[in-house]
C-alpha cells in the first residue's frame, strides 16, 4: 500500500527469513560465534534458545548458508506429535540418505554408514532441529541416540537444537538429563536494545529504498522499542502498521505521535498487546493493580449494601455537645508552609443501631477482569507516551548522550557522523550553545536515562575507537 509513496522496491518489514535483510545484533553475532565453534570443533550437542520472534531461525539459517562444502548440513523443523520413526525419516531424507527401509534400527544403520562415508571424505555433518521444544521426550531421546554415532576419536554428527527458553528447562529435566549433560554450547539470544533497534529499522528501510529513505524520528523508534521489547518480529509488525498510517496521513517523517496513535489500536484478533513479561518487570504495577481491584470490589459491595432508608437523627444535646461535635467534624489543618488543601471530612460509619444492610449485588468477575486488563493496557501506552515526546524531541527520561565530537562548522560534524555511520553506529548531530553564545555542532551517540548507562557506552566507544568521548546532558553544552 505504501511502497510507492515512500519509494520502497519491496516491503521493508515483511515477515520472512530473507537473508538479504539480515541484521545482526550483538547477541546474534555471539550466537554465530558459538555455532562456528561447535561445528568446527565437533562439540556434539549445541542449544540455541530465545523468545519467539527474536531471530533464532534466521541466525541459524544464515550460518548454514555460510558453511563451506566441507560441511554437510540438514535443517529440519520439528512438529508436535512427531514420532521417533518420523523424525528419523525426516532427517535421512534431508541429508539425502534415500532408502526404502522403514524401521528405526535400519534407518539408524543407514545413517551411520552415510556419516562414516562423509568422515572418509574429510567432511563434517551438522543437523539443525528448529522448534525443538515441540519434540516429545521420546523423540528427544532418539536425538540423543543419534549423538552416539561416533568413532573412537570424533563425533560423526553435530546436533544443534533451536527453540524457545522452555527447551533449556526440558533438557534439564530428570528424564532427559543424559541429553542435558552432553550439551557443550548453550546460548540464549536476547532481544535488541534501543541502539540496535534504531540500527535495525534504519537497515531495513535503507536496503528496501530506491531513493532517500523515509525517516523515523528518534522518539518514534523509542516508542517502537518500548512497545515491542526489541523483538524483531514485533518490530516488523509495529513498523508496518505505522508506515500504513503514515501513508494515510501523507507523512514523510514518522513522528512519535503517529507511532503512539497506531500502537494504541488493538488489531482485530490480537492477543499480544503488552510486551512479553511486562508485569514480571513491573511487579509494583501488578501489586497496585491487585490493590485497586480489591478497592473496586470493596466499594461495589459497600455501595450495594447501603440501606435505602435513613436513620432517625438523634435528639439534640447540650450546647457544649454541639460545639464538641462540630470540632470533631472539622478536618485537621494542614501544616504551615505545605500548601496542602485540607481534605473534605470523611463519611462517618453507621452506629450499631443502623438499619440492617441488604445483600451485596453479585460481582461480575469477567467484567472486572476486563476493566483491569484495560487499565494495564492504558498504563503501558501512557508509559510509552510520557517517555517518547511528540516529534523528534527527546523525552525527559532519556536525558544523557555520549558526545564523540564538537565542531564550530556543521560540515565537519556531518563528516564525523558519516564516518561513524559507516562503522555501524547511529550518530546524531545536536546544535548547542556555549556560555560565550557560540553554536557548536556536537556529534552524539545514544540517549540514556542515567549517567551510568551513558558512561558505560562512552568507555566502550573510547576503548574500541581509540577516540575521546564524554557524557553530556541531552541537548546541553
Amino acid at each position: 500500500m505504501y511502497r510507492h509513496q515512500f519509494g520502497f522496491k519491496k516491503n521493508p518489514f515483511r515477515q520472512s527469513t530473507d537473508l538479504e535483510r539480515l541484521f545482526l545484533g550483538r547477541h546474534h553475532e555471539e550466537a554465530l560465534a558459538h555455532l562456528t565453534y561447535a561445528v568446527i570443533e565437533g562439540e556434539g550437542f549445541s542449544v540455541i534458545t530465545g523468545e519467539s520472534g527474536v531471530g533464532k531461525t534466521t541466525v541459524c539459517r544464515s550460518f548454514v548458508e555460510r558453511l563451506d562444502r566441507q560441511v554437510v548440513a540438514a535443517f529440519i523443523t520439528a512438529a508436535p506429535g512427531l514420532s521417533p520413526l518420523q523424525l528419523l525419516k525426516t532427517i535421512t531424507t534431508e541429508l539425502g540418505v534415500h532408502s526404502g527401509i522403514r524401521t528405526i534400527k535400519d534407518l539408524t544403520d543407514a545413517l551411520n554408514a552415510f556419516l562414516i562415508q562423509k568422515k572418509h571424505e574429510d567432511k563434517k555433518v551438522a543437523l539443525f532441529i528448529d522448534d525443538a521444544h515441540l519434540l516429545s521426550n521420546e523423540a528427544l531421546e532418539q536425538v540423543r541416540l543419534l549423538s552416539n554415532l561416533e568413532t573412537t576419536r570424533d563425533k560423526l554428527l553435530q546436533i544443534v537444537l533451536i527453540g524457545r527458553p522452555a527447551l533449556s528447562d526440558i533438557l534439564g529435566s530428570p528424564s532427559l538429563r543424559q541429553i542435558g549433560q552432553r550439551v557443550s554450547v548453550n546460548y540464549f539470544i536476547s532481544p535488541l536494545d534501543y541502539e540496535e533497534t534504531v540500527a535495525y529499522v534504519q537497515h531495513r528501510i535503507s536496503i528496501s529504498s530506491t531513493g532517500p529513505p523515509v525517516r523515523f524520528d528518534q522518539a518514534a523508534i523509542r516508542t517502537v522499542h518500548k512497545f515491542t521489547d526489541g523483538i524483531p518480529r514485533r518490530i516488523n509488525t509495529a513498523c508496518d502498521r505505522i508506515l500504513t498510517e503514515a501513508y494515510k496521513r501523507r507523512e514523510r517523517s514518522i513522528s512519535a505521535k503517529t507511532a503512539i496513535d497506531v500502537l494504541r489500536q488493538r488489531p482485530k484478533g490480537s492477543q499480544d498487546i503488552l510486551p512479553p513479561g511486562f508485569f514480571r518487570r513491573n511487579p509494583l504495577l501488578l501489586v497496585g493493580s491487585g490493590i485497586l481491584l480489591l478497592a473496586v470490589i470493596a466499594g461495589w459491595v459497600y455501595i450495594s449494601s447501603e440501606p435505602k432508608t435513613g436513620k432517625p437523627s438523634p435528639a439534640p444535646g447540650t450546647q457544649a455537645d454541639k460545639l464538641a461535635e462540630q470540632k470533631r467534624a472539622q478536618p485537621p489543618a494542614a501544616p504551615a508552609g505545605t500548601g496542602l488543601v485540607p481534605a473534605a471530612p470523611s463519611v462517618q460509619a453507621e452506629s450499631d443501631g443502623a438499619a440492617e444492610k441488604k445483600d451485596a449485588a453479585p460481582v461480575d468477575k469477567d467484567q472486572l477482569l476486563a476493566v483491569l486488563d484495560s487499565m494495564r493496557l492504558q498504563h503501558n501506552l501512557d508509559r510509552i507516551e510520557t517517555t517518547a515526546a511528540v516529534g523528534s524531541e527527546p523525552s525527559t527520561e532519556l536525558s544523557y548522550s555520549v558526545q564523540v565530537g564538537a565542531f564550530l562548522m556543521e560540515a565537519n560534524a556531518q563528516r564525523r557522523a558519516d564516518q561513524l555511520t559507516s562503522k555501524g553506529y547511529t550518530p546524531q548531530i545536536t546544535a548547542v550553545t556555549d556560555p560565550q553564545e557560540r553554536i557548536w555542532y556536537t556529534v552524539r551517540i545514544g540517549d540514556f536515562p542515567s549517567i551510568e548507562l551513558a558512561q558505560k557506552l562512552a568507555d566502550e566507544f573510547s576503548a574500541r575507537e581509540k577516540k575521546a568521548s564524554v557524557v553530556r546532558p541531552f541537548n546541553a553544552y
